[in-house]
């Protein structure tokens, strides 16, 4: 059944764009992409909500009614800044990060670009682009911080953290972690740690 929601999923997005003169296309999983030619927020509003009214209607399989519910990203190449340099795949990225950010808003949201976003992925890209610099060069600092037991108020052990300032921001930990990860260097963190 889950073929055959994403199929009817995919017939009304591509009718959507085919309507306001854009072309969708299915990228992977669940993610689609739409172009559209518009820069007006109004009328982008106007087809985000028909778009999540036409995929919010039940899909009918087998007697049974599957809902399906849209999280939508909208990156205008006007608040994209010069200075970021993105070519298509960069692009790509960006909207899918913005994706991230309406489905962290929960089931059904329109998230646009803005310029805390465009800033928050940027300063992404350039920590995903110095971690293995950092890594090689030591920048990347460990704190020890001491766990106190209160019943006999002594130390009684401490907490390994990591610090890395770049371009002067703190690299939130759970982001470096995430990068880490994300670009398979979590083995040297670890190693870089112990």
């Amino acid at each position: 059944s889950g073929d055959v929601v994403l199929k009817e999923t995919a017939y009304r997005i591509a009718s959507c764009a085919n309507d306001v003169r854009g072309f969708a296309a299915h990228l992977s999983g669940d993610d689609f992409a739409i172009l559209l030619a518009y820069n007006s927020e109004t009328r982008l509003n106007e087809i985000c909500s028909r778009l999540t009214a036409e995929c919010s209607q039940p899909v009918i399989r087998a007697g049974h009614a599957l809902s399906v519910s849209v999280s939508i990203a909208i990156v205008l190449s006007r608040y994209i800044s010069a200075s970021a340099g993105m070519n298509n795949e960069q692009l790509m990225l960006l909207a899918d990060f913005v994706l991230a950010s309406a489905r962290a808003r929960g089931t059904g949201k329109v998230a646009y670009l803005d310029e805390e976003l465009e800033s928050s992925f940027v300063f992404r890209r350039s920590v995903s682009s110095c971690l293995p610099a950092a890594l090689e060069n030591q920048w990347i600092q460990l704190y020890f911080q001491p766990q106190i037991d209160i019943a006999i108020d002594a130390v009684c052990g401490f907490e390994a953290s990591i610090r890395w300032e770049l371009e002067g921001t703190l690299v939130p930990t759970s982001q470096l972690f995430e990068l880490a990860e994300e670009s398979g260097l979590i083995s040297k963190v670890h190693q870089y740690v112990l």
